[in-house]
């Protein structure tokens, strides 16, 4: 079976706690390589994860042949760059939140991506939790009527831990609690 090959541009926080571990676990995808132009972070990311390759430029990563996939994981203003020569090198693009800085950045990427014939999507990885699939299921029920409001938890700075005292054995759902000493936002639970 062919993998599917990963290029992350940007080895920072976000990569190093959910992209490289997430593809590590995947069986049919591989780290090829990681880009950042501090080359003191890409050197520790490099030790800890092991890419196949690590590029100071994001121009030579997205040339890189083995590479399907391209993460941007870089500040918000290189979003909009950074994405369209990636689709425009025919790789497919996951971009961290927020997509863009402006709504013409934002359908430049998707019409780049439409013309090149690949696809393109925000890093909505919490799209895939369990508390998210079962309000989604909730709500597609009819259980609770029809949502006129909705909020989201914050990840920043230590993510969120599931509760032990509730797990979906106890016949009731998880409660995800932000940790007690995360750093500036307000601690967030959600329990369904």
């Amino acid at each position: 079976m062919k993998k599917v090959g990963v290029g992350i541009i940007g080895s920072g926080s976000i990569a190093d706690i959910a992209h490289c571990p997430s593809i590590r676990q995947l069986d049919n995808a591989e780290l090829v390589a990681l880009c950042d132009n501090d080359q003191q972070t890409l050197g520790k990311m490099s030790k800890k994860w092991e890419p196949k390759r690590t590029y100071v430029n994001y121009q030579d990563l997205i040339k890189d042949k083995e590479i399907d996939v391209v993460i941007i994981a870089t500040p918000n203003y290189l979003h909009h760059e950074q994405t369209v020569a990636a689709l425009n090198e025919k790789k497919h693009c996951i971009v961290e939140k927020p997509f863009s800085c402006t709504h013409d950045e934002a359908w430049d990427m998707v019409n780049t991506a439409k013309k090149n014939g690949v696809m393109v999507m925000t890093g909505t990885n919490q799209k895939f939790w369990l508390q998210c699939e079962i309000a989604k299921k909730l709500i597609e029920d009819g259980f609770i009527g029809e949502p006129k409001m909705g909020a989201r938890p914050c990840m920043r700075r230590g993510g969120f831990t599931m509760s032990s005292s509730r797990t979906p054995s106890s016949g009731l759902f998880p409660t995800w609690r932000a940790p007690a000493r995360s750093s500036t936002w307000a601690r967030t639970v959600w329990t369904f």
